[in-house]
């Protein structure tokens, strides 16, 4: 995130007229050279130098790259098991696009879903009991604007089409509360505390970046609660990491020095929902003096084509601002039906010609194959 130097929510929580054949490695996470001058009668040591923590993919002002832009992005096999391979297995590729064809006689590989198609499951209110997210490589769709690459300004802003993979992996649970009642009263409700960590190429760098992300399904939220109702520009007290929030981002194959891990997390979405509702929320990385600041209201229950398979969740709108960085407009959608997962984000940052509008939609319900058939 800028100031924060290009190494991938919120945002942070993501081009291509070139494609490139061969593999892409990231690169490696920038360095801040900043130093802090002492007084020379005090006789204080010059502060160490702290590498700055990596940028959110599709939150930065960096372009997205060419040979990104519209190609589809592949995860290296070896990272999509659920494991830490070695740095030098770390890359993301494009994929070659597929042979020109009559577009009336090839199937797409995303279709659109029925006019009159309808959720198969409506978005719940906070995450049923029992539902964790599912582990393994999703494909999703890619489509939007970035600015121009410097220097080559006159081809005008790079439109970026195609699909990418994303990787849900270590899920874990990390307590189960029980309803505990006090003289009649309810002083803890049941739920359950989990994260789950979302692999996603970093369009910018050609790098991966791990973003972790903690689900709070039962934390206490102060005042009387009303929850179908619509609660218009209410903000809540209550626990700050009741709900979705980010835990951690980090990039994979390069420096750890660069994570950026605040001490209390980042929160998304306050669970249980309660439409309307308005959040701020603000993390910091104590290590480096990053922050990342969100104001988010919760709008209403949105449907999601996943290319032909219509799903539904809690929609946010935000704007996410990390130090002095521009703000950047965050539009996303979380399902708490498939575990508090996002199924959509929409990023927009910049004006005029160094504006970018990128959204990123989930291309399939279930975890399995996420390369697009492919004819010879």
């Amino acid at each position: 995130m800028r100031p924060w130097r290009n190494p991938g929510l919120i945002a942070i929580l993501a081009a291509s007229t070139i494609v490139a054949p061969a593999c892409v490695r990231p690169g490696s996470p920038g360095v801040a050279m900043a130093k802090l001058q002492s007084e020379i009668v005090f006789g204080v040591k010059d502060k160490a130098e702290l590498p700055l923590p990596v940028e959110a993919p599709n939150v930065s002002d960096a372009s997205v790259q060419p040979e990104f832009a519209r190609s589809d992005i592949r995860i290296s096999e070896s990272l999509a098991e659920l494991d830490f391979p070695p740095a030098e297995d770390l890359f993301v590729r494009p994929s070659p696009l597929a042979k020109p064809r009559p577009s009336l006689r090839v199937a797409t590989t995303c279709p659109d879903a029925a006019l009159n198609a309808f959720p198969e499951e409506p978005a719940p209110l906070n995450v049923p009991t029992g539902r964790l997210p599912l582990e393994g490589s999703y494909r999703w769709k890619k489509s939007g604007t970035s600015p121009p690459i410097v220097g080559l300004e006159s081809l005008g802003p790079q439109v970026v089409s195609g699909f990418e993979e994303r990787v849900i992996r270590n899920l874990k649970v990390l307590q189960v509360d029980q309803e505990v009642d006090v003289a009649g009263n309810t002083v803890q409700e049941a739920g359950t505390t989990y994260e789950y960590q979302m692999v996603l190429p970093d369009l910018a760098t050609g790098g991966l970046v791990a973003i972790t992300y903690q689900v709070k399904t039962n934390g206490v939220s102060e005042g009387e609660d009303f929850p179908t109702e619509e609660v218009t520009g209410e903000v809540r007290a209550g626990d700050p990491e009741r709900g979705v929030v980010l835990k951690k981002i980090e990039p994979l194959g390069g420096s750890k020095a660069a994570t950026f891990e605040p001490v209390s997390g980042l929160q998304l979405l306050p669970l249980r929902v309660r439409p309307g509702e308005a959040f701020t929320s603000a993390a910091v990385d104590s290590s480096t003096g990053q922050t990342m600041q969100i104001d988010g209201t919760v709008k209403f229950p949105v449907r999601v084509d996943a290319c032909g398979e219509i799903l539904e969740g809690w929609q946010v709108e935000s704007v996410l601002r990390t130090n002095n960085a521009d703000p950047v407009k965050y539009t996303y959608v979380i399902a708490p039906q498939f575990g508090a997962t996002f199924i959509s984000q929409a990023f927009e940052r910049g004006v005029g010609a160094a504006k970018s509008t990128l959204t990123f939609s989930i291309g399939q319900k279930l975890p399995g194959d996420t390369a697009p058939p492919q004819e010879g």
